[in-house]
């Protein structure tokens, strides 16, 4: 799938991040390409403004050495930003949870380099941004083992109970709703026709995620995602 599906950023489980140093009002607007280096995918526009959106994962109260994401008063990149953030502060609820990050934009004095880049995806109510979905699903083994036969209570012991991970509140980029009207992006590669407008031809790669397809069991404006086949994880992410 990867020469024929655009690329677009999505946030499974997000937390909000407040960039505290730059005004309420604050709005740039970037062009992104579908795909990084082939300019026949086409381009579109996203915001990028005070209040953005990371993934849960991304941040990490007390993180090992070899984390490289954002930690408190630690920095990390946003991918197609020119300037890294640092986290200043953060809220969690009763649980323990977190609830939000306050950042600085370290778009003044000394250039700061950052280890790692993450992607993000802002609000903006004049861009309509971000994009709610309804559900994504994530699709792992079946089962937890290879043999699950050879399990002593039997193959629906060895069922593994995170082979279907739900996400409710996950978020995607305004660049959906082009990828959306317009599938299939490449059509007819491979030799393969398919019939434009049929929501299973709604396919993309979500950044670090994976690849994903929409479900044909929904309604319009309830969009709900499927991945098809997930990403080989950097062993030092």
């Amino acid at each position: 799938m990867e020469p024929i599906v655009p690329r677009l950023m999505m946030i499974l489980d997000p937390i909000p991040v407040i960039l505290e140093n730059v005004p309420d009002d604050f709005v740039q607007e970037i062009t992104l390409a579908y795909k990084k280096g082939d300019a026949s995918y086409g381009e579109h526009t996203v915001p990028f403004t005070k209040r953005i959106y990371i993934e849960r994962e991304d941040f990490r109260i007390n993180a090992s050495k070899d984390y490289n994401r954002l930690t408190p008063n630690g920095v990390v990149g946003l991918f197609n930003t020119e300037f890294p953030i640092q986290a200043t502060s953060y809220s969690t609820d009763e649980n323990g949870r977190v609830t939000e990050v306050r950042a600085k934009f370290l778009n003044s004095g000394p250039k700061v380099k950052a280890k790692a880049y993450i992607h993000w995806i802002a609000e903006s109510a004049k861009h309509e941004s971000p994009v709610k979905l309804k559900q994504v699903r994530l699709f792992n083994a079946l089962f937890k083992s290879d043999n699950p036969d050879a399990n002593p209570g039997g193959f629906i012991a060895d069922l593994n109970p995170q082979s279907e991970e739900c996400y409710d509140n996950a978020l995607i980029e305004v660049g959906f709703h082009e990828i959306r009207k317009n599938s299939p992006w490449r059509e007819n590669e491979g030799g393969v026709r398919e019939e434009r407008g049929r929501p299973e031809t709604v396919r993309f790669q979500a950044m670090r995620t994976g690849y994903f397809a929409m479900d044909s069991d929904r309604k319009e404006g309830e969009w709900i995602l499927n991945r098809i086949v997930g990403l080989k994880q950097d062993a030092g992410f």
